[in-house]
C-alpha cells in the first residue's frame, strides 16, 4: 500500500490548476471544476482529506473510483 501512498499528490494542486467553481461536496470531500493552467483544459477535481490513519484504506478506495 505504501507504493500507492507515494503516488498521491502531496503538493498544492492549485499550483497547476485554477478552481472555477465548486460542483458538490460529500462525506469524503469536495469536487471542483478546475482548469489546468498550462493546457486550459477543464477537469473535475475531488479533494479528499482522511480524518485519521484508520480512514486511509477508505480514502485509497475512493481514489481508485
Amino acid at each position: 500500500m505504501s507504493g500507492i501512498c507515494d503516488k498521491i499528490m502531496k503538493n498544492n494542486p492549485f499550483k497547476y490548476f485554477k478552481k472555477i467553481t465548486t460542483i458538490g461536496s460529500g462525506g469524503f470531500g469536495s469536487v471542483f471544476l478546475v482548469e489546468h493552467i498550462k493546457s486550459k483544459r477543464h477537469f473535475a477535481m475531488k479533494m479528499i482529506k482522511p480524518e485519521d490513519e484508520t480512514d486511509l484504506e477508505d480514502t485509497l478506495t475512493e481514489i481508485a473510483l
